[in-house]
């Protein structure tokens, strides 16, 4: 693993623990999520189970950003989105 995904992966690891430890409610739902490098979408993405992110976006945000981002992903599969839209 070179060292951009490695911090990348460490950013996503610190955000997702503070999500289930400060809001423990989105954080157990994206304890449910397989969360996957796309390096073709433009930020990050969920097709209603799984979350999608492009590691380059998320290297260049702040932690806090990252929570929100997650968070903003996981109310995607919360509500449904995906299978309302079809």
């Amino acid at each position: 693993m070179n060292k951009a995904l490695q911090i990348v992966n460490e950013k996503l690891l610190k955000a997702r623990t503070s999500l289930v430890l400060r809001h423990p409610f989105f954080g157990c739902l994206l304890l449910s999520c397989k969360m996957t490098a796309d390096e073709s979408i433009p930020t990050a993405a969920t097709d209603g189970v799984d979350l999608f992110y492009n590691s380059k976006y998320i290297a260049s945000l702040k932690d806090e950003e990252i929570m929100g981002l997650l968070a903003h992903e996981v109310g995607h599969k919360m509500f449904m989105h995906v299978a309302r839209r079809q």
